[in-house]
């Protein structure tokens, strides 16, 4: 069956002599892979469609119970020029493409995940500052999205408000997925401290559009406190996470 499919390139990877292997998330069908042939000769029709976070329009063949189908053209949508020319929306881009390439399998649609993916990659394009906080926000949604969203604005024990607090003394329960009021007892060992800024943060990338995200000023010590917690996250709940240690260098390079 041949389809046709807006898509964004996850992943490319070199296949025998001229051919590339490339991942793409697509609008229509989820996570799928494609066979490009011939696409690394220098006059390939493919050009430089099949890059990394490029937004395209793409027709494959697709043949039901195969994991690889074979991809016959591509047009560019969207190349996101600045995305791919400036180091630090390149390290960004790549964390969010590399997350999104291990927490997702198969081919399922995912509307909402695919329009997310998208409308990150535009604002990593088009934002002028703080940009990873785009990142940070793509984690807090895309973990929603998932079924195991983030329980920011009370204890996951007691059920206070955190809002209501004036102190530090708040935890963060990976497992639980929900902020702790360290009073309530527990095993604090599985606990991450977390700063009140932090959480006041955290609950404004829940709650503004991503534009927004990068309106939102957070100190050093924030943006490292962030960055702990919504790895630990996502590793409670999707093990493959845990592994990613090319997104822990990417990650590494941006907050530093």
């Amino acid at each position: 069956m041949i389809v046709r499919t807006d898509a964004i390139v996850v992943k490319s990877m070199k296949y025998r002599e001229t051919s590339k292997i490339v991942t793409l998330y697509t609008r229509s069908f989820g996570k799928v892979s494609v066979v490009a042939k011939g696409a690394r000769d220098m006059k390939s029709k493919f050009g430089g469609a099949l890059e990394p976070m490029t937004h395209i329009s793409a027709v494959f063949y697709k043949k039901p119970h195969r994991e690889l189908h074979l991809i016959s053209h591509a047009d560019i949508i969207e190349e996101f020029h600045r995305l791919h020319t400036d180091y630090e929306r390149l390290n960004v881009g790549y964390a969010v493409i590399d997350l999104l390439n291990s927490v997702m399998h198969g081919e399922e649609e995912h509307p909402a995940v695919y329009r997310l993916l998208l409308d990150t990659l535009r604002a990593i394009d088009g934002g002028t500052k703080n940009l990873v906080n785009v990142l940070y926000y793509y984690e807090v949604h895309l973990a929603a999205l998932l079924g195991f969203a983030m329980v920011l604005d009370r204890c996951g024990i007691c059920g206070a408000a955190i809002g209501e607090r004036t102190d530090d003394r708040i935890g963060f329960n990976p497992i639980q997925g929900s902020m702790v009021d360290e009073r309530c007892g527990g095993n604090s060992d599985r606990w991450i401290r977390v700063s009140l800024s932090s959480v006041r943060i955290l609950q404004r990338l829940s709650q503004v559009a991503i534009d927004g995200a990068l309106s939102i000023e957070m100190s050093d010590a924030s943006r490292k406190n962030i960055d702990t917690v919504l790895r630990a996250h996502f590793g409670a709940h999707i093990e493959a996470t845990r592994r990613m240690r090319s997104a822990v260098t990417i990650r590494s390079s941006i907050i530093s």
